[in-house]
């Protein structure tokens, strides 16, 4: 059971706080195992704890497994902001039952990969990379399955002339290939400075 404390933080929360881990606890573990990530060291382990609890940690809140403090999978100290926010994640692990599963603890699993990526210049390189992979850039060849090119052309083709007037450049496109692409130099420096700036 989690301490009466965390308890009082719950019903105090936001509804879809409060409720948020029973959805969490409905949720199954995909196929081929636990996702990989900030619950890989702990996947698939018996749940080796009996008490869940939150306590204040310098200007945020911690959660405690009988009374030791919860780490990240980088050994950082897991502190959080606000204690809704604490008591959330202090309810995905109380949800646990024999077997730790990941999947069900989303908050935990994004509050960890918050703490220990928090190197804006690796993320912006990581999102970078989606203009290579898009898939409005790899379209069907028509000769091939037309109707699947025109529907396709109908739905793909404002959102990438949407993308080449908000950045200034052309989308490179391939048909019914997978190379790289070679995308407008110019939108490709101000998508970088886009996501730079959402950071501010």
């Amino acid at each position: 059971m989690m301490q009466r404390a965390t308890s009082l933080v719950a019903v105090n929360a936001p509804k879809h706080v409060a409720a948020f881990s029973k959805v969490a606890a409905l949720v199954e573990t995909p196929r081929g195992g636990p996702s990989s990530g900030s619950g890989a060291k702990i996947a698939g382990r018996s749940r080796f704890y009996k008490a869940v609890g939150i306590e204040a940690e310098g200007d945020g809140y911690c959660i405690t497994l009988d009374g030791k403090k919860v780490r990240t999978p980088s050994r950082s100290l897991l502190q959080l902001p606000t204690k809704a926010l604490a008591a959330t994640v202090a309810m995905e692990w109380d949800a646990q039952r024999e077997v730790i599963q990941p999947t069900t603890m989303p908050i935990m699993t994004l509050a960890s990969t918050a703490l220990d990526h928090w190197d804006f210049e690796f993320i912006i390189e990581e999102l970078m990379k989606y203009l290579q992979t898009d898939t409005i850039c790899f379209p069907v060849e028509s000769q091939h399955q037309e109707k699947l090119a025109t529907r396709q052309e109908k739905k793909w083709q404002p959102l990438r002339k949407w993308f080449e007037t908000e950045f200034g450049g052309e989308l490179d496109i391939n048909y019914g290939t997978i190379t790289k692409l070679q995308h407008d130099a110019v939108a490709v420096n101000n998508v970088r400075t886009f996501v730079d700036s959402v950071r501010q």
